[in-house]
């Protein structure tokens, strides 16, 4: 915290050593000057008030974190001592720190979210907040949705639409007390409700009354994905709702079943219904990857045998290698028992010598304007 001090003026060299002999455990050394150990005492602007002259950083610092809580102030609208309950925790935590398009540096909470770091912009931005174009030190950019979590020096490019207003769903994205307590604040404004309803009675909860259901083969759901079952009389294909197929079904009526919307006696030829993972339990399910890296003899071999390795049946495989670039493009699809085969063959594959990125591949572009 010598180059980047902390928010509100904190400096110091923060190391781990560890120790020998009768002491071979590692522990933590701070190493404060006195100048700085007073401000970790006693606070910035206390401190600066008695350096007024001298040009020590520690006044201009004092300034800018008062700066800083002087705009959380005005943007939240808060009481002075519900505004200190609101960021106090996001104050005083270990920071990482982000970049932006333009070069500059901003630093948040370690912990925090794309939703986080674009409240912690303005407030404005995060409330049209729809997801962010994140580049990591591997150089790769990715589309990353509000629940993202940072990572040190990624740097950040917010996604926003003007039709995008926060929900009470935000709330499980928001990690800051500051950007925790805005989402509430225009809940509140807007008289929504601060709670996730319980749309229960809008979930299919039994199969057994259609006389088939089957996982989209446009764009593979999988468990963690927010499923909508489309209908055509008694067939069901589910899809994930970021589908084009699913967004054209939107339009249509919401189908019930079971009475949850009147008697359901008279159901539309075509429709659409909300559906858990849950009522699904397919006995496996298909997921298609995408891997980038450099090119090299025995990478398809090693890739096989990785996905052999955690019981993932490749479906199809095709490559394609750019030998100017010395770079290989491999799309595979595998058949799935369990998320967690996914998620550790995954991580795998990321560690495969030569492949730079493993991703989960849309195989059907999804509906204009939504981002996966």
């Amino acid at each position: 915290y010598i180059a980047r001090p902390k928010l509100n003026g904190y400096e110091a060299i923060h190391t781990t050593v560890f120790g020998m002999l009768d002491y071979p455990d590692p522990f933590d050394v701070h190493i404060r000057s006195y100048a700085m150990q007073d401000i970790a005492d006693h606070g910035p602007v206390l401190v600066a008030a008695r350096h007024t002259t001298g040009g020590w950083r520690a006044h201009v610092q004092g300034l800018e974190w008062l700066a800083q809580v002087q705009s959380w102030q005005h943007e939240l609208a808060l009481p002075a001592t519900e505004l200190v309950e609101a960021v106090q925790g996001d104050l005083f935590r270990d920071q990482i720190f982000i970049f932006t398009p333009r070069g500059e540096i901003k630093d948040v909470v370690r912990g925090s979210t794309v939703l986080d770091f674009a409240y912690r912009i303005h407030t404005d931005l995060g409330e049209r907040c729809t997801g962010a174009k994140v580049t990591a030190r591997d150089g790769i950019m990715r589309l990353e949705e509000r629940d993202y979590i940072l990572q040190d020096r990624d740097m950040v490019q917010v996604n926003s639409q003007n039709d995008t207003h926060p929900t009470a769903a935000w709330l499980r994205a928001a990690h800051t007390h500051h950007a925790r307590e805005a989402i509430m604040h225009y809940l509140r404004n807007h008289n929504l409700p601060t709670e996730e309803t319980d749309d229960s009675a809008d979930y299919l909860d039994d199969t057994e009354q259609l006389a088939s259901v089957r996982l989209g083969y446009c764009c593979e759901p999988m468990p963690e994905d927010t499923l909508i079952g489309v209908l055509v009389g008694q067939r069901m294909v589910v899809h994930r709702q970021e589908c084009r197929h699913a967004q054209e079904a939107l339009a249509e009526p919401l189908v019930t079943i079971n009475g949850h919307n009147g008697s359901g006696s008279e159901r539309p030829p075509r429709g659409w219904m909300r559906v858990r993972w849950e009522t699904l339990h397919p006995d496996r399910y298909r997921v298609s990857l995408l891997l980038t890296g450099r090119d090299r003899s025995g990478l398809m071999h090693d890739i096989s045998a990785v996905l052999a390795r955690y019981d993932l049946n490749i479906v199809n495989l095709g490559a394609l290698s750019i030998s100017t670039r010395y770079k290989a493009i491999i799309r595979v699809t595998v058949e799935v028992k369990r998320a967690d085969q996914l998620r550790q063959a995954m991580q795998r594959l990321r560690n495969v010598e030569g492949i730079v990125n493993v991703e989960r591949r849309q195989r059907v572009p999804p509906a204009d304007g939504v981002q996966v």
